[in-house]
């Protein structure tokens, strides 16, 4: 019966989303040295296109850029830059289909060029794919190892992939590469969290909400860290600052469990109610609330019968949305009077 709800790899990854996903800016790159094969005067052509889809690009005319480039490439076949020009357009533009061709193409033309391996993974992670995405950024690594970005997107795809002890020795370098990066503390934070190691999750927590504004899944991500080193009042207090500047369920359900477990039952009650005013159909807050109502009953020797037939209400109406609960039918065949 879940009365209280661990946050889902999905929620603490991301800090996958916070976690940058963005790479060195496309300007810093050095153009691929010239094929031999390619006429003098046709590589020069094609390297000045290049130059001139980049400024396209940065002003934001996609369509003009990707013609310079595509005209660099038929100036020159082999121009890896040209090619990466191509996938950094339609990745900026969500075409991650689109942009992980232009990518490959780079690769075939330059195998250990470090941007066609790390934006090819990059791509994939960002289209889901965390498997091609883990893969890429291991050979983009191996040209680049001390690369920050690389590092650091490389935890976040092991996390999204559901394996944190993986994405921990990623997360910490970058970390050392880049100690004021928020985004590299999140994902150490997270995977640390994921593996059980809370005390570690609570430092790394610590020192990302030192260098940014907190976002919600690192701070819900902290007070998931408290609750599971029983630290109810410190959770109850990032909850509650949490909330002061942006209210969501989880939020309140998560507050809900921690004054449950100090034995707040009124007010563990009252931040159920809001969790369902938003969230109707949250079993972890429908099955908390009827836990805090029977509490409320059976504490007050029973004087009011309507707490009881609250608390079943909300546990009838949880299992009609999950009938898999055994202990809720138990508890319901309990307290469900002849």
């Amino acid at each position: 019966m879940p009365l209280y709800k661990t946050p889902t790899v999905l929620t603490l990854t991301a800090l996958a989303a916070l976690a940058g996903c963005q790479g060195p800016a496309p300007a810093a790159r050095q153009a691929a040295p010239v094929q031999p094969e390619v006429a003098p005067e046709e590589a020069a052509i094609a390297v000045a296109l290049v130059d001139e889809g980049r400024q396209r690009q940065a002003e934001g005319d996609y369509e003009d850029a990707l013609a310079a480039f595509t005209q660099a490439i038929q100036k020159n076949p082999r121009l890896t830059e040209a090619h990466l020009g191509i996938g950094d357009v339609f990745r900026g533009q969500g075409d991650y289909d689109q942009a992980a061709s232009a990518y490959r193409t780079a690769i075939r033309t330059n195998p250990n060029n470090f941007d066609a391996r790390y934006y090819y993974g990059l791509t994939n992670q960002l289209d889901g794919l965390t498997e091609a995405a883990i893969a890429s950024y291991e050979r983009a690594l191996r040209i680049r190892p001390d690369s920050f970005p690389a590092n650091r997107d490389m935890g976040s795809a092991q996390l999204q992939h559901g394996d944190p002890e993986a994405a921990i020795p990623y997360a910490q370098r970058a970390t050392e590469l880049d100690p004021e990066s928020q985004a590299a503390w999140a994902n150490l934070a997270a995977a640390y969290s994921l593996v059980g190691d809370y005390t570690g999750a609570i430092e790394a927590y610590r020192q990302t909400l030192e260098l940014g504004e907190p976002a919600e899944p690192i701070m819900l991500g902290l007070a998931d860290a408290h609750i599971q080193l029983g630290n109810f009042s410190r959770a109850e207090n990032v909850l509650r600052a949490t909330l002061r500047t942006e209210s969501s369920p989880i939020g309140y359900e998560r507050l809900g469990f921690v004054l449950f477990r100090q034995a707040r039952f009124e007010d563990a009650l009252a931040a159920y109610n809001e969790a369902l005013r938003n969230a109707p159909e949250d079993l972890a807050a429908l099955n908390g609330a009827g836990v805090c109502l029977m509490a409320l009953y059976l504490d007050g020797g029973e004087y009011d019968d309507q707490l009881r037939v609250r608390a079943l209400n909300n546990w009838r109406r949880s299992l009609e949305l999950d009938r898999s609960q055994d202990m809720l039918i138990d508890l319901i065949s309990r307290y469900t009077k002849e």
